[in-house]
């Protein structure tokens, strides 16, 4: 777990996934060790139509797209409707190695954008979701879920964490 700010964002596609690759400089580890900088892959981001060309032509004529706007027409991939991090924000990032993976010596973000806190005035801000159960046999159904954010003052989650 760290605060820290996020310095520099690079957007990638590896293996079929889009990926935010954060510059994060680390002001405070709250468990582990941790470098002043650190990358950190986040759920999510931009890709160009021309990385995802392949996939997509299996399910959609793309023939009305010239090559320079298959490479300027972007897709973004959002995950659970969360905002992507932006350049400046400050995080509490709850972290696992990426050690041994294809991402090389690097973190990701535990359970994906619900592992991300972002200050927002006085507050850390994260995504959540709600899933209305309207079955009465008590059967879980995913049709209905909704994405809201949960508000954290900022004084008890870094107090909170501190204690750790």
């Amino acid at each position: 777990m760290v605060k820290g700010n996020i310095a520099e964002i690079e957007y990638v596609y590896i293996d079929g996934c889009a990926y935010s690759k954060l510059t994060v400089d680390v002001e405070e580890a709250y468990q582990g060790e941790v470098q002043e900088t650190i990358t950190v892959y986040e759920d999510g981001g931009y890709t160009r139509l021309s990385d995802e060309k392949a996939q997509i032509e299996e399910h959609a004529d793309l023939s009305q797209y010239t090559e320079e706007e298959m490479n300027n027409l972007l897709i973004d991939h959002t995950f659970m409707g969360a905002e992507h991090s932006k350049v400046g924000d400050t995080v509490i990032l709850f972290l696992k190695s990426n050690e041994g993976s294809i991402l090389g010596d690097s973190y990701r973000i535990n359970c994906s954008v619900f592992g991300r806190y972002t200050l927002s005035n006085d507050n850390y801000i994260r995504t959540e979701f709600l899933v209305e159960n309207d079955n009465p046999e008590g059967v879980s159904t995913y049709s209905n879920m909704d994405t809201f954010e949960v508000s954290v003052s900022k004084s008890m989650l870094e107090d909170k964490l501190s204690q750790q």
